[in-house]
């Protein structure tokens, strides 16, 4: 399956690490949960194992996660409108430097009545 939303996870030379989009907006709701995928970008970089841990799924929205060192999806059913925090973990293919960074999501939901 294709991803619906494609974020672009960056490394730095200042070992800087970025996500683009941030927030990454989710729009209205699709007749299908959404498919994210986060894929990094810089070379000599990959995904930790847990590559993309939500802080504030309590509701479920987040689910069916599919790590990879190149890309990390996760599935939103997003139904709710709100800003989901997460945090992104990288680490250095030679496997000395680790990196965090803690972006968002912002879900536009179902919008019913909007």
């Amino acid at each position: 399956m294709a991803a619906d939303i494609i974020a672009t996870v960056r490394v730095s030379n200042s070992l800087d690490l970025s996500v683009h989009p941030d927030p990454i907006p989710c729009g209205k709701r699709p007749d299908h949960d959404m498919d994210i995928q986060w894929h990094i970008e810089t070379k000599g970089w990959k995904f930790m194992p847990n590559g993309i841990v939500f802080k504030d799924n309590d509701d479920g929205t987040f689910h069916d996660p599919q790590p990879g060192d190149s890309d990390f999806h996760w599935t939103n059913d997003n139904h709710n409108k709100r800003l989901y925090h997460y945090t992104v973990n990288v680490i250095s293919t030679d496997g000395k430097t680790t990196l965090t960074y803690d972006p968002a999501i912002e879900n536009r939901g179902d919008q019913l009545g909007s």
